[in-house]
């Protein structure tokens, strides 16, 4: 698939929650920030 393809954009997004659930936002946030970038690459 590769690393800029849309399902690696959701599966980010959706351990940044895992993470953001679990109270650890250092680690969350990088992912989000991984998650807006392949979003706007998408577009």
């Amino acid at each position: 698939m590769g690393e800029n393809h849309p399902d690696v954009a959701i599966t980010l997004n959706n351990l940044a929650l895992f993470y953001t659930f679990q109270g650890r936002y250092s680690e969350a946030e990088p992912l989000f920030q991984r998650y807006r970038e392949l979003l706007k690459k998408q577009r």
